[in-house]
C-alpha cells in the first residue's frame, strides 16, 4: 500500500502572516507586519507576483515587525500599489491594496 507524506517547505507559509498597520507620509510609507520571520522582506508592486513591478528597494521587516518603504517616483503619487510580503524565494506570501502616498 502506498503512504503519500505531506510537508510544508517552508516554516514562513505555515506561520499566520499579516498587514497590521499602513501608514504613508508623502511617498514614504511604514509597514507593521505581524507574523515577521527572519527570512522574509516587504515590497510596494503594482502587480504582487511581478518583481519587475517593484517601486521600492525591497527590505526586510525589523524586529518589530516595522518596515518603511520609499516610492523613489513621485510621479507615482495617488496610484493603486500593493504591499507585498515575500518568503525567501520571493515569492509572495501575502499582499494588500494601497494607495501610493495614503
Amino acid at each position: 500500500m502506498p503512504v503519500i507524506t505531506v510537508s510544508q517547505q517552508h516554516g514562513a507559509r505555515s506561520q499566520a502572516i499579516s498587514i497590521e498597520n499602513v501608514a504613508w507620509k508623502g511617498l514614504r510609507c511604514t509597514i507593521t507586519v505581524a507574523g515577521t520571520t527572519s527570512d522574509m522582506i516587504v515590497d510596494i508592486r503594482t502587480k504582487a507576483g511581478d518583481p519587475s513591478t517593484s517601486l521600492t528597494k525591497p527590505k526586510p521587516p525589523n524586529a518589530n515587525g516595522t518596515v518603511s518603504l520609499i516610492v523613489e517616483d513621485e510621479d507615482r503619487m495617488g496610484e493603486a500599489a500593493l504591499i507585498v510580503i515575500l518568503d525567501r524565494d520571493e515569492k509572495p506570501m501575502k499582499h494588500m491594496a494601497t494607495t501610493i502616498g495614503g
